[in-house]
């Protein structure tokens, strides 16, 4: 496990091995966070879990937005109550709004 600089973790989140949370990220309460990687700048809402994912800069997760096995590109926001499905993949800047099913590629 791997916290950058100036990152805050709220009460009840756990960030468990092979996790990496990189500088300047906010991690809300009762987050968890599963062999996965999270760059700089990211903020993750109450609630999240993530697990084997990728999570570009700068992007924001919601509250209760799960992430399985997906890669979500820099600056991208992601409304509260979201899953992001198995080998979906996410494209920089956007906005998701809805579900991104098993496999599915937003570019």
């Amino acid at each position: 496990m791997y916290i950058g600089e100036g990152v805050s973790v709220a009460s009840g989140s756990v960030i468990g091995p092979y996790a990496v949370v990189g500088n300047r990220s906010k991690v809300g309460p009762h987050v968890r966070i599963k062999e996965s990687v999270v760059m700089d700048g990211v903020v993750i809402e109450a609630g999240a879990y993530l697990s084997r994912s990728i999570v570009g800069e700068g992007v924001v997760l919601g509250r209760w937005t799960r992430l399985a096995e997906a890669v979500v590109a820099d600056g991208v926001y992601i409304k509260d109550e979201i899953y992001v499905g198995r080998g979906a993949a996410v494209g920089p800047n956007r906005e998701v709004e809805q579900d991104v099913k098993d496999g599915e590629i937003l570019p």
